[in-house]
Order: C-alpha cells, then structure tokens, then sequence
C-alpha cells in the first residue's frame, strides 16, 4: 500500500462530534505502561493510555458502532475492506519537549494501517522512510502497518490524540 494522506477526511460535523466526544472527560481511557509490546519493563517514560474498540476481529467497546462505522463507511470509500483487524483510540500525554516513542510494526505482515489525528499539535509521525506526517485533526494517514513508524508526544496541547485502524 502506498502512502495516502487524507485532510479534512470526514464532513466537518462528524468530526466535530466525535472529537467533541473523545476528548471529553467522560471517554474512558485505560493507562498503558509500554507503547510497545517488546519494550523492556525499564522504559517508564513511554506510556500512554488507549481505549480498545475492535480488536482481534472482535468488538471490544460500546463505542465500536459510533466510530467503527463512521471510519468503517468512509475508509471503504477508498481502499476496499475485506476485514476489519483492529480500532484503537490513544492518547498520548504533553512532555516539556517532544518525545519520539520507539519505532514498531502494527503487524509483522502486510496489513493496511490507518492513522486517524482527532486534534492538531507539534506531535507527529515518522515512517521508515523518515517520512514525517504532522498531527492534524481531521487529517488520515494510510500505509502498511507491517512497515516500522513511531509517534511522539506533544509540547502543544494537554496530549496528542489519534485512532488507529488496522484491516485487510
């Protein structure tokens, strides 16, 4: 899959909604001591909290029909969906000078990968390439997942805020 990138990916009133949504106090948030699975036990500097809404082919959270569907209908619009593999709302907590988390693969096998930004900040993602890709709210990233990538935390806002699809 080649890199797309999307702004303005949703009509200005759904995303209003759902960032409305996400970024109020009600929406649960679950605290993650590792960003990746292999980091060592050590790293306490790189957690972030995260609010699974599908995962494994499964839907994990009451969440899934408002959001899942929404990404669901206009992510199909442009590559075509056969499965639906994982949804996966993080936040990534405010750091007095950007933090770059260790680099990883959503899969070790090819599988789309959509970055979704719910707020702008000086946050950002790195692809393997050294391809940056800054955090704008209502911006889609698309790419292999199984390709390494990284993201960072903010200086800007409270935190950085994303969903992340993966699907074939």
């Amino acid at each position: 899959m080649e890199i797309k990138i999307i702004d303005k990916f949703l009509p200005d009133e759904t995303f209003l909604n759902l960032k409305q949504e996400i970024l109020s106090t009600e929406f649960p948030f679950f605290i993650q001591s590792k960003i990746v699975k292999s980091q060592s036990d050590d790293r306490w500097d790189e957690w972030f909290a995260t609010h699974s809404i599908y995962d494994d082919y499964i839907p994990q959270s009451s969440y899934y029909d408002k959001i899942g569907n929404i990404f669901f209908d206009s992510i199909d619009d442009i590559t075509k969906i056969k499965s639906l593999n994982r949804i996966q709302v993080n936040f990534y907590p405010h750091t007095e000078s950007i933090k770059e988390y260790t680099s990883h693969q959503d899969t070790p096998y090819p599988i789309n990968a959509a970055i979704f930004y719910i707020n702008t900040c000086d946050g950002f993602t790195r692809l393997s390439d050294d391809t940056i890709i800054d955090s704008v709210e209502n911006r889609l990233l698309l790419f292999d997942g199984s390709t390494f990538h990284n993201g960072t935390s903010t200086t800007t806002t409270i935190g950085r805020y994303l969903i992340n699809f993966n699907f074939l």
